[in-house]
């Protein structure tokens, strides 16, 4: 996750080819299973970007999403939720544990988890890895 930057009404900074897509509410962001509390998450046609506030916020491109999916409540983690695998482009040379970072969104309100899901999904399929070959994924 990187910083970002917010405009004077604390929504996120667009590039010129950037537009919001979606805005949800009161959902919290659970990074390395820490809970960074409630605030508001914006879906860009770019990237994924959560705000504490009106001036503190983080994001991360769809490029670097690795992975996201719908979680139900479980005794590992008691709220439905999202998770996601980021692709950490910047391993640190003591970081020779392979540990993915991970990320969870809980929206307040749990019904909220399919809307913001099928944001991500829509996201990620406009912005496909530039990296991958298509013949990558065959199997023979």
């Amino acid at each position: 996750l990187a910083a970002a930057v917010l405009d004077p009404l604390g929504k996120p900074s667009l590039s010129e080819d950037e537009q919001l897509k979606e805005t949800f509410d009161a959902v919290s962001l659970v990074l390395a299973a820490e809970d960074q509390g409630p605030g508001t998450l914006f879906v860009t046609t770019r990237q994924v970007v959560w705000a504490e506030n009106t001036t503190s916020a983080v994001a991360v491109s769809f490029t670097s999403l690795t992975m996201h999916a719908v979680a139900s409540a479980s005794e590992a983690f008691p709220c439905d939720s999202i998770y996601m695998q980021l692709d950490d482009a910047q391993p640190s040379e003591d970081d020779d544990d392979g540990v993915v970072p991970e990320v969870r969104l809980v929206p307040a309100d749990s019904s909220a988890v399919a809307a913001i899901f099928q944001a991500l999904c829509d996201g990620a399929a406009a912005n496909p890895d530039e990296d991958m070959d298509d013949d990558e994924g065959d199997f023979f």
